[in-house]
């Protein structure tokens, strides 16, 4: 079983949807297996080059895994260690500004599946990044002009600067706020709902996800779609 667990992830080397899905359809025959699969998963993710497509493929992986398998990969990933993995292995540093919307994207679509506190940490710590992404290229705009001669920033126009990026770290950071009091809404209006209107009902572990569904060209590449379900 753990060779086959290995092959199930050593297969993925593009983020494709066909690859994505042979490798957490493989890795989901053995759903007893899980911790061995999360381990191995971990694993492959430390060994990878995070600038390759293989380091997108396996994070889309996992992605595939918490909304097929909530019940058993959530728990996983609403710890602070994971928190830490995520900060620590993403490929932030080496991302451009058009990179950057990936991991961010990728973060968005756990929204209400992961644990509260996890998803806000790492949706602040890509909002930060992006900012400093904008300041840094701002700061390359000051520094060279059309004609290929270096011109330097005044002390004034990088203080204007730096208090721009502050102003709009905490915009970003109200906007936050104001979206999880919406969600937070939403979700005690559902929770009465359900309450009122609930029959019990029996829980399987799904055998596809929709976005098994949502793609028809297995040579489009993965697009993490929210999935409601697993939330703690």
């Amino acid at each position: 079983m753990d060779r086959r667990i290995a092959d199930a992830l050593r297969g993925v080397s593009t983020p494709s949807v066909k690859e994505i899905r042979v490798s957490s359809d493989a890795l989901l025959r053995y759903p007893a297996a899980y911790l061995k699969a999360w381990a191995a998963w971990r694993t492959s993710v430390v060994e990878c080059d995070n600038r390759t497509p293989r380091c997108r493929a396996l994070w889309y992986v996992l992605d595939s895994l918490l909304k097929q398998a909530p019940l058993l990969y959530v728990p996983l990933c609403s710890t602070p260690e994971f928190e830490a993995f995520c900060v620590k292995k993403f490929p932030w540093d080496s991302l451009d500004e058009a990179d950057v919307e990936w991991p961010i994207a990728l973060v968005r679509s756990w929204e209400g599946l992961i644990s509260r506190g996890v998803w806000t940490a790492l949706q602040q710590h890509g909002a930060t990044l992006q900012a400093r992404l904008v300041m840094r290229g701002a700061k390359l705009g000051f520094s060279s002009s059309s004609h290929g001669e270096v011109l330097f920033a005044s002390k004034k126009e990088l203080e204007g600067l730096h208090d721009s990026c502050n102003v709009l770290l905490s915009l970003m950071a109200s906007l936050q706020q104001q979206h999880l009091r919406l969600v937070a809404e939403r979700q005690a209006t559902a929770m009465a709902v359900s309450e009122k209107d609930a029959s019990p009902q029996e829980e399987v572990l799904p055998a596809s996800s929709a976005a098994h569904n949502a793609h028809d060209d297995e040579d489009d590449e993965w697009e993490p779609v929210f999935v409601e379900g697993g939330e703690l």
